[in-house]
């Protein structure tokens, strides 16, 4: 699991190596972007509104604990 991640990680750091060899420098911070987007908008609701209740009760946390 933990070489998955890091070849996953490096990789896109020697994508991006590469494309900024073969493309405009504007459109390599364009397209992560546009990745990141897509990748977010692929999240189920279900999920998305699972991950909302538990920031909020880690909000709530940590309102009480600065008092």
């Amino acid at each position: 699991m933990t070489a998955a991640v890091a070849l996953t990680w490096g990789a896109s750091f020697l994508f991006i190596a590469v494309a900024i060899d073969h493309v405009e420098t504007a459109v390599v911070p364009m397209a992560r972007l546009a990745f990141g987007a897509a990748a977010l908008a692929c999240r189920s609701e279900e999920h998305t509104s699972e991950l909302q209740s538990q920031f909020r009760i880690s909000y709530a946390v940590f309102c009480l604990k600065k008092k």
